[in-house]
């Protein structure tokens, strides 16, 4: 068993067994954060999520783990966002008016211009990464999301392509987000948080 700690937020937004199955899975220990001030005990974060931007940034404001979230990342510690949780990750969306996002990375959320739903297995392309994912490339990653991150290009580490070319991996320094479900994508998704974590932890 490692001795790292990983956390995965519950704020009832997401798939909280199911992710921290991955880790446990690689041996990792798994705390589910409930309260704000467990956030500073764990080694990594992760900030899975389903479902609309503005009931999930209001949820993390009331229990206080906005400001925990981002005295973390900015510690340098490894934040992960999944899905909705990687939409927070930039500085504001358009979903149902306007929210602000925790502004980690520069970008905004907006909908997707044609096809409205992205839902089902698609093939993910990886490049810019510094956690050796470009061997995944080409492999299937489960989405579900109505909404995309625009973001700078430098910022961009997975592309998919849906009717038009969508952004599915952001990073910047210590904080990294996949617009798929790892949890949902079988092995492709258990091998791309082993690498993340091997690079990360250096286990």
């Amino acid at each position: 068993m490692s001795k790292y700690v990983v956390g995965v937020i519950d704020y009832d937004s997401g798939n909280i067994d199911s992710v921290g199955n991955i880790f446990k899975e690689l041996n990792f220990r798994v705390k589910v954060i409930r309260n704000s001030d467990e956030v500073p005990s764990v080694d990594a974060l992760v900030i899975p999520g389903v479902g609309a931007f503005n009931q999930a940034i209001d949820a993390l404001n009331k229990d206080g783990c906005t400001e925990e979230i981002l005295r973390f990342a900015t510690s340098g510690k490894p934040l992960l966002g999944i899905c909705l949780g990687m939409q927070l990750l930039v500085e504001r969306s358009s979903e149902f008016g306007h929210a602000k996002g925790l502004s980690l990375i520069p970008g905004d959320v907006e909908p997707i211009p044609q096809a409205r739903w992205h839902i089902g297995w698609n093939s993910v392309r990886f490049s810019n990464t510094s956690f050796g994912l470009e061997s995944l490339s080409d492999s299937d990653f489960y989405f579900n999301h109505s909404f995309e991150v625009k973001t700078e290009e430098k910022y961009q580490i997975a592309h998919v392509d849906h009717h038009s070319k969508i952004v599915a991996g952001i990073a910047r320094d210590n904080v990294v987000g996949f617009q798929f479900h790892p949890e949902k994508s079988q092995r492709a998704g258990v091998l791309l948080i082993e690498k993340i974590v091997k690079r990360i932890f250096n286990a």
